[in-house]
């Protein structure tokens, strides 16, 4: 995560690795409620903005499908 903004209006840019068969909408709502969420609580702060970037991982396993959050 790379914090921008400031003290009173963080805006972190989150980087996200999904699997190439990921459902981008949930990858999404996941990051929303889960990464954007602790990462307010956190800083004592409401967020003005979030960036989110995903980079689309390619796996040789057909069962993993999970989600990586840096």
């Amino acid at each position: 995560m790379i914090l921008r903004g400031t003290a009173r209006s963080p805006e972190p840019l989150i980087h996200v690795d999904a699997d190439e068969r990921a459902d981008l909408d949930t990858v999404i709502a996941e990051v929303a409620e889960r990464a954007a969420g602790n990462a307010s609580v956190a800083l004592g702060a409401p967020l003005s903005a979030v960036a989110l970037e995903v980079g689309i991982a390619r796996t040789r396993s057909r069962r993993q499908r999970s989600v990586s959050v840096q």
